[in-house]
């Protein structure tokens, strides 16, 4: 939580990453053996998502601000991670981002056990998001702008204020991107 804020107050970026060893941990060791294979790629989504709505939870009872602006999708292209085995590269991101959309989309027919973790209320995973709870966490934006928001403009928004020559190398020179 103290990385979270941190990065927050320091206009950064969380990169989140589809890490099975990492989401969150313990919870999901536990989980995924117990999972049929046909809910797998539900849970890696609730489990991504824990991660997710844990991050803007935190700025909002810690700072009490929006925190969406600094979560995008992570990648690491060394090989150190463990991705999900439903979407396991790069051509499965579009598979994952409109799945997470219909999953978000469709929160209120989400079984139990099958929705967002609150790990803010209670680490061990026994608390799930209600629906009412996500729609207040996400601060009036729609689904579309949730998802969209993690797969590309708070990553575009990111590089486009830092990611420039002025903001490199002083002020008179030309943006990198546009």
């Amino acid at each position: 939580d103290e990385d979270i804020t941190e990065i927050f107050e320091s206009d950064g970026l969380i990169g989140v990453l589809m890490h099975e060893g990492r989401m969150p941990g313990k919870i999901y060791k536990k989980t995924i053996r117990n999972t049929p294979d046909d809910k797998k790629p539900l849970l890696q989504i609730q489990l991504f998502l824990t991660n997710v709505y844990h991050i803007v939870q935190v700025i909002e009872q810690k700072l009490m601000h929006d925190g969406w602006k600094l979560i995008t999708l992570g990648s690491d292209m060394d090989g150190l991670i463990d991705p999900f085995d439903d979407y396991n590269d790069s051509g499965t991101l579009m598979k994952f981002r409109n799945d997470m959309y219909t999953y978000l989309d469709t929160y209120a027919e989400q079984e139990p056990g099958y929705r967002i973790k609150n790990i803010y209320a209670n680490t061990d995973g026994s608390v799930e998001f209600t629906e009412a709870e996500i729609r207040m966490l996400h601060h009036g934006r729609t689904v579309s702008e949730v998802v969209n928001g993690m797969f590309y403009k708070h990553s575009e928004t990111f590089l486009s204020k830092y990611f420039t020559t002025e903001y490199l190398h002083g002020p008179g020179t030309q943006p990198l991107i546009t």
